[in-house]
């Protein structure tokens, strides 16, 4: 299986290949899910990605050439949380609520996770420990200090 993995992800990808910690969830045909690991990465990358190339068992249903959709499961990243896309602000910057209000916190997107409901960013910051309450949903003129009341 070959698949095209966006830029950002390289190193990621690298990192999982050198650990042996890379698999994915192929689904070669409707109805049918397998497993399969991470080989090796294709000889050339242009600048949409890189290209992972994965086995997986044989199989007598799967046609050679076909599109099929996987997902990987990637690394554990410690400290990460999974948030909601509208908490984001700006890209960088998620607020955490204290006391009913707003304070700004710098974070580091480390990934994202796919999900029925469009899915989750992954971030990272040492003023999000576990437990954490953040705001998520998206409020345009989000600022320090500003009271909210939270909707449970």
């Amino acid at each position: 299986m070959r698949a095209k993995v966006p830029g950002n992800y390289s190193a990621e990808l690298r990192a999982a290949l050198e650990g042996g910690e890379g698999s994915w969830r192929v689904a070669p045909t409707p109805g049918r899910a397998v497993s399969a690991e991470l080989e090796r990465l294709a000889g050339e990358a242009d600048a949409a990605g890189s290209t992972p190339c994965c086995a997986w068992p044989p199989m007598r249903h799967a046609p050679v050439g076909a599109f099929s959709s996987c997902s990987s499961s990637g690394r554990r990243l410690p400290g990460a949380s999974a948030l909601p896309f509208a908490a984001l602000h700006g890209g960088d910057r998620v607020y955490r609520v204290d006391d009913s209000r707003l304070h700004g916190v710098r974070i580091e997107r480390v990934g994202e996770v796919a999900g029925p409901d469009g899915g989750q960013v992954l971030v990272r910051a040492p003023e999000l420990p576990g437990g954490t309450r953040v705001m998520v949903t998206h409020l345009p003129h989000a600022v320090d200090g500003l009271r909210v009341e939270e909707v449970r």
